[in-house]
């Protein structure tokens, strides 16, 4: 699975894909703040209307298989996970 991040950019992805989290962060920042923030969105999650968000990825039960990477670019980067397709349905 490739992303396309723009040479050159500060990490900006061009077109972003479903069944995944993206999390951008200047150099100096601590990226496991990231799943902090995506678990955060408990906060905003509508149980009646099960919308599916960073916060139902990362808790969803039936994902068994998960793949992150990160990209540095000028002063930003970037960390992206991926998550099994289609596991992440209320």
């Amino acid at each position: 699975m490739l992303f396309n991040i723009r040479d050159n950019s500060d990490c900006i992805v061009s077109s972003k894909q479903v069944d995944t989290n993206y999390f951008s962060f200047f150099k100096n920042e601590n990226i496991e703040a990231s799943v902090d923030t995506w678990y955060e969105g408990i906060n905003d999650y509508d149980f009646e209307n099960d919308n599916i968000f960073e916060f139902t990825r990362i808790i969803w039960k039936s994902s068994e298989n998960l793949g992150c990477a990160t990209a540095c670019c000028k002063t930003k980067g970037i960390l992206i996970c991926k998550y099994d397709n289609n596991t992440n349905k209320p």
